[in-house]
C-alpha cells in the first residue's frame, strides 16, 4: 500500500479485528455496535499511518451533528482563538471557506472574523442543520469540480482530512482558490499520540489517516504551502496546522513605499497625532512619516527613553499621560510587539476614542 502523503511503500503496523464501524453511539433501543477488521499501515519515510477505506458510499449521507463541535463543550474561547491566530497570518479577512463544515458550529464562529464565509458539506443531514442556522452552505464534496469562485483569503478544515482517501485532490484545490498570501488551518486528530499510546478508542473505520506532525507538514508542503505553525493540544488529542500560499514577493523599497502611502492615507485627515513606542522599530517606522504629519507627542512607557530623540521625529520622547492621550486625535503604535496591550490600555485605561493605527506583520491596520 502506498502512503497517501509521500507515495512511498508502507508496512503493515497492526491488524485490528474489531474496529468500530458505526458513527452513532446512542440509539432509542438496546443494540450492539457493528465492527469490521481494519489493517493499519505505517510509512517509515514520513511516519504517516493509514488504513484502507471500508465504508459504504452512502456512509456520510446521514452524518451525526454530535460528531462535530459538540465534542468541544465548554471551550468557546479555545475555538475562537483558532480563527484569531489564523488571521494574524493573512493579508486580509474578506473571504473564507470551510471544507466539511458539518452542522455549522465553526462556520458560525468564523462569521465573527471574516466578511464572507462559505461552508461546503457533503452530508445532507448536517447540511440541512447548517442551512436552518441561516449559514451560507453548499451540499457537496469539495473537489476541482466544485466552483465556488476565487479571491478567498482563508480556508479552514476541522476534523476532515483524517477521513479523506485523496488528500491532494482537496488540498490542491484549496491552494488554487486562495489568493497569494492566503492561508488556512487544518485540524486533525494527533495520530502520533494515538499510535504511541495505543488509544484504541481513537481508531475507527471512519478515519483512514492518522497524521503525525511530520506527515501533516509534508502533505501541506507537497501542495505548495508554506508551513507557518503546528500546535498540539494533548487534552483534545488534536493538531492544528497553519499554512499559507506564498505571496508574490514585493521588493524592500517597494514595500516601504507601499506602507508609506497607506499610512499617509489613514492619518492625512488628523491634526493631532501621537506616536507610542520608541523601541528598535521606531527608526524604521518614522521614515514613513513626513513634515506634513503633525506629531504632537512621542510617547513611551520606559522612563530611560524620556527626553531622547528618534530619527526623523523632531520632538523628544515623553512618558505616557492622560493629558497627552486626550490631546490626540490619532495614535500610531510603533511598538508592534505590544499592539494588543497598548490598544487595551488606550481604550480601557485612558478612554481614548480616536483612531489607532498599528503595524501587524505585513499589514498596517486601523481601529476606530
Amino acid at each position: 500500500m502506498k502512503c497517501r502523503v509521500c507515495c512511498k511503500d508502507t508496512i503493515i503496523m497492526e491488524k485490528i479485528a474489531r474496529c468500530e464501524y458505526e458513527q452513532f453511539s446512542l440509539r432509542n433501543s438496546p443494540f450492539k455496535s457493528q465492527n469490521k477488521e481494519l489493517i493499519l499501515h505505517k510509512c517509515e519515510s514520513c511516519s504517516h499511518v493509514q488504513a484502507e477505506n471500508v465504508l459504504t458510499d452512502d456512509f456520510y449521507d446521514f452524518y451525526s451533528e454530535s460528531e462535530g463541535e459538540s465534542q468541544y463543550f465548554g471551550h468557546s474561547d479555545f475555538l475562537d482563538n483558532k480563527f484569531i491566530k489564523l488571521q494574524k497570518y493573512l493579508l486580509n479577512n474578506k473571504k473564507m471557506f470551510e471544507i466539511g463544515c458539518g452542522a455549522g458550529g465553526m462556520l458560525k464562529r468564523a462569521e465573527k472574523h471574516f466578511d464572507y464565509c462559505l461552508g461546503i458539506e457533503p452530508s445532507r443531514t448536517t447540511y440541512n442543520i447548517s442551512k436552518n442556522k441561516n449559514l451560507n452552505v453548499i451540499n457537496s464534496y469539495f473537489s476541482k469540480n466544485l466552483d465556488i469562485g476565487t479571491g478567498y483569503s482563508a480556508f479552514a478544515s476541522f476534523r476532515v482530512f483524517e477521513h479523506l482517501c485523496d488528500l491532494y485532490a482537496v488540498l490542491d484545490r484549496a491552494y488554487e482558490i486562495l489568493i497569494p498570501g492566503g492561508g488556512g488551518i487544518i485540524n486533525v486528530p494527533n495520530g502520533q499520540i494515538i499510535t504511541e499510546q495505543s488509544l484504541y478508542h481513537q481508531v475507527v473505520c471512519q478515519h483512514v489517516n492518522y497524521f503525525t506532525p511530520p506527515s501533516l507538514c509534508i502533505m501541506a508542503a507537497n501542495s505548495g504551502f508554506e508551513v507557518l505553525e503546528i500546535e498540539s493540544f494533548d487534552s483534545m488529542n488534536e493538531l492544528d496546522l497553519y499554512i499559507r500560499k506564498p505571496a508574490v514577493r514585493v521588493g524592500f523599497d517597494a514595500a516601504l513605499r507601499r506602507d508609506k502611502r497607506k499610512l499617509q492615507s489613514i492619518i492625512s485627515s488628523y491634526k493631532n497625532i501621537s506616536v507610542w513606542g520608541a523601541g528598535a522599530k521606531a527608526r524604521y517606522y518614522s521614515s514613513l512619516l513626513d513634515d506634513s504629519n503633525p506629531i504632537i507627542h512621542f510617547l513611551d512607557s520606559a522612563a530611560n527613553k524620556e527626553g531622547l530623540y528618534v530619527s526623523g521625529i523632531n520632538i523628544p520622547v515623553e512618558k505616557v499621560t492622560q493629558s497627552a492621550i486626550s490631546e490626540s486625535d490619532a495614535v500610531i503604535i510603533f511598538a508592534s510587539a505590544y499592539n494588543r496591550e497598548i490598544i487595551k490600555t488606550l481604550r480601557e485605561e485612558y478612554r481614548f476614542k480616536g483612531k489607532i493605527v498599528y503595524f501587524d506583520g505585513q499589514e498596517i491596520r486601523e481601529e476606530d
